[in-house]
């Protein structure tokens, strides 16, 4: 189950957030793929927009409002912290038109886990490793 009860984050060392899934109900068998795909989405929009998960249900006829509202949400981000840039930018800004394309079931899960602004991200244990100063460093690119 992709949604952010799911989503665990720690804090090994100062300024380095690890950032995994966990299921800790029952997991079952999707009988539904079209849900794996509105369930992502929804998810990575509350992420970025900070709404609340379930606050709304997923609609098909509102596809273009949430990522529009995703949109907007890196635009006021931008606007309070300045422009983002560097590898973070390219994920974040990535997001609305891949999230487009999870809705629109256009892309698979496998599309998304290969798509090239979110290569490199360490998701599983395996993905870590520790440097000699100690900590946990991610195998992808720096966050900005």
């Amino acid at each position: 189950d992709i949604k952010p009860e799911n989503v665990m984050l720690h804090e090994p060392a100062a300024g380095a957030v690890e950032v995994k899934l966990g299921d800790l109900g029952l997991a079952c068998k999707s009988e539904d793929p079209a849900a794996d795909f509105w369930q992502y989405g929804m998810t990575a929009l509350c992420m970025l927009t900070g709404e609340r998960f379930g606050a709304r249900k997923y609609r098909e006829e509102s596809i273009d409002e949430f990522v529009g509202e995703c949109r907007q949400a890196l635009t006021a981000a931008e606007t309070e912290c300045g422009e983002l840039d560097g590898a973070l930018a390219a994920s974040l800004h990535a997001l609305p038109p891949l999230l487009d394309a999870v809705f629109r079931r256009r892309e698979s899960m496998q599309d998304v886990a290969s798509a090239p602004e979110l290569a490199g991200w360490g998701f599983l244990d395996s993905d870590w490793t520790a440097p000699a100063a100690g900590g946990a460093s991610p195998p992808g690119p720096s966050l900005l």
